[in-house]
């Protein structure tokens, strides 16, 4: 009997059911005696989870004694067995009057994430409502709004727990199983159930740890949360409001709009190299650019913060998956645009057609080196279009629906929609998602579209290799993404090569958002002036290099590629003249700058011979200015992320990300 004893309060939890039938299953021993009874007793102890009792001693004991009395059971006194009778009659009291089914798997009492507030019905918030809340109540698909008081503070990486109670009475417990720097000033948390089919039936490795019905993804920015939340494969969303409120939000996806087909892109003909060869690197970094339109800016203040949380889902898909693809916030483009009358598809196109705002875009986009590009919109037509297994022209997407960001993003990787027997053989085969609706569990990974009756959409993307109570992912022939994914990672990375040791364009954040001459160039007179920046910033002419000089901890700012002249000589008028550089590890003088790094809003640069003063855009011409270091000064910001890359490499406390 000592070898059945567990060593750990981490067992198989028996749900209000299985505490009905141990009630019923204690009183079944009486035949066989009082040792029958106590054995019994002892027994259903050991396959309970005990944290409910005020702490772990208290189970760690019940379990103690009755293994410590159970050698001498036909001697124990009275006392020492009814000890035995009363702890599982606690647990039979607290199992057995439970009235509502809980659907977690509480290991120890954790903080509430928010608190549920009194809230009118529908119609009586529709009557008074303005601003986000009258917004989200005209959405068919907001089924139900619940005003509820969230703690942000909760959200931090020293909190491993987070508890969730639903208006319903549902009630699910998070373990973290990731806490992610999303990017500058917003983080992730992210928790999961873990799965008690694969503890009770001893799953292969193949089975997937975690219960795919319960998800809990959050971002913070300071006081602001959002969050996607999962319990029982039903989703909901915790959303912030423009008066400071939180709301949580019952999604009915059946009255979401759909996802288009994804587009096929230019030069569509060609065949592709990817297919069938795995990638040469262990793992991929994409880098992708946001923007929103005019009207999603007006309608979500809070629009980077979704966007950064849709990111953070994606690539919790990516290593469910077994995917090792990461997903970087390479940066949000602030220029306008103006959706009104414009279809999904024009949107799209527009990305790439639309003059100026296609210059302007691509001009951020080179400048982050942002290998995709996605648009948030308002439009109602559809949740989200793409290109197809896009080349690096049309690297875009557009979403409505944020939570459509990694399905469209998996469009541009080469994946499509659920295939079925009888739908036409895809480019590869094994490119498509997958739903499983023959039996129970029903469900469909992340680029399948859902069924009716429903089929809830699970984090993870199709691969054959993993099962859900046992039953694979996809399959092998043409249900396979995961697959394809690893194929082509390496081309969407390298649309934009790492440029850990070359050169990149200098460019001024705030004239390249006010659509004026951004590029930072030398002219005749060897003085740096902002000129207009070109279709690409792989010009030669554009080129600026950083070297580090004494102890690392100050830089040159190299002119092309010989690195003869660097920006360093102060003018009378405020201006700069290059001037020959030191050779590498020999002090500056005057040409010493402090890179300072400041997240996705690219980086400042500190003139340290005259200390306090930042190299910035001048608003009367182009000429190129110190001026007193500003952080909240867009003049000062400059996008130039091969030293923004490097740096981080070198000292992860130099970047935020």
């Amino acid at each position: 009997m000592n070898a059945h004893w567990p060593h750990s309060r981490y067992r198989r939890v028996w749900s209000p059911s299985h505490m009905h039938s141990g009630c019923c299953s204690l009183l079944a021993p009486l035949a066989h005696g009082f040792a029958g009874l106590f054995f019994a007793c002892c027994s259903f102890l050991s396959n309970a989870d005990l944290t409910f009792l005020p702490d772990d001693d208290a189970g760690v004991s019940l379990l103690s004694y009755c293994k410590w009395i159970s050698t001498g059971v036909d001697t124990v006194k009275a006392a020492s067995w009814k000890t035995c009778l009363a702890g599982s009659a606690l647990l039979m009291m607290w199992g057995c009057s439970t009235s509502i089914a809980t659907t977690s798997t509480p290991t120890r009492a954790a903080p509430q994430l928010f608190t549920l507030e009194q809230t009118q019905d529908r119609q009586a918030l529709q009557r008074t409502a303005t601003g986000q809340l009258a917004t989200l109540l005209a959405d068919p698909a907001n089924a139900e709004i619940t005003l509820v008081k969230v703690d942000p503070q909760l959200v931090s990486q020293q909190n491993k727990e987070l508890a969730v109670s639903l208006p319903d009475g549902k009630t699910a417990q998070f373990r973290l199983r990731d806490y992610t720097a999303i990017t500058s000033g917003i983080v992730g948390w992210v928790g999961y159930l873990s799965s008690t089919w694969k503890q009770a039936h001893g799953g292969s490795s193949s089975e997937i740890d975690n219960d795919p019905l319960f998800y809990l993804s959050l971002a913070r920015a300071g006081d602001t949360l959002v969050g996607d939340l999962t319990i029982d494969g039903q989703p909901y969303r915790l959303q912030p409001l423009d008066s400071g409120q939180h709301v949580l939000i019952r999604i009915d996806e059946s009255k979401l709009a759909p996802e288009a087909e994804p587009l096929l892109p230019l030069g569509t003909a060609a065949p592709d190299p990817t297919i069938g060869k795995a990638a040469q690197s262990a793992h991929s970094t994409i880098r992708v650019l946001f923007m929103a339109t005019d009207q999603r800016k007006l309608r979500n203040p809070e629009y980077k913060i979704e966007l950064a949380l849709a990111l953070n889902n994606a690539n919790q898909y990516m290593k469910n998956s077994n995917v090792p693809i990461t997903y970087q916030l390479a940066g949000y483009y602030e220029g306008p645009y103006d959706e009104t009358g414009r279809s999904y598809k024009e949107q799209l196109n527009d990305m790439r057609l639309a003059q100026p705002f296609a210059q302007q875009l691509l001009a951020i986009r080179e400048a982050l080196r942002a290998d995709l590009v996605s648009m948030y919109s308002t439009a109602t037509e559809y949740c989200g279009m793409a290109w197809l297994t896009t080349g690096k022209l049309q690297g875009h997407s557009v979403i409505s629906c944020s939570s459509s960001l990694a399905h469209e993003l998996g469009h541009n990787l080469g994946a499509n929609h659920n295939w079925e027997p009888g739908n036409a053989i895809g480019n590869p085969p094994y490119m498509f998602g997958y739903r499983y609706t023959a039996g129970t569990p029903r469900f469909s990974t992340q680029m399948s579209y859902g069924c009716s009756p429903a089929c809830p959409r699970i984090a993870y993307h199709s691969n054959p290799r993993l099962t859900y109570q046992g039953i694979p992912l996809g399959t092998t022939q043409n249900h396979d993404v995961a697959r394809r994914f690893n194929e082509r990672r390496d081309t969407v990375a390298n649309f934009y090569p790492s440029s850990l040791e070359t050169g990149s364009a200098l460019i001024n954040k705030k004239r390249l958002e006010e659509g004026k001459a951004a590029c930072a160039t030398v002219n005749q007179y060897r003085e740096v002036q902002l000129n207009t920046c070109p279709a690409t910033s792989d010009e030669a002419e554009l080129e600026f290099r950083w070297k580090a000089l004494a102890k690392r901890t100050s830089y040159s700012i190299g002119y092309k590629a010989d690195g003869a002249e660097c920006l360093g000589q102060p003018l009378v008028n405020g201006g700069y003249r290059l001037r020959a550089c030191p050779a590498l590890g020999a002090p500056g003088r005057d040409i010493s700058w402090l890179l300072k790094p400041q997240g996705s809003d690219g980086m400042m640069l500190e003139d340290l011979n005259d200390k306090g003063q930042c190299l910035a855009s001048r608003s009367r011409d182009n000429v190129v200015v110190k001026q007193p270091c500003d952080s909240l000064d867009a003049a000062q910001r400059w996008l130039w992320p091969a030293a923004i890359e490097a740096l981080s490499q070198a000292n992860p406390a130099y970047t935020e990300h």
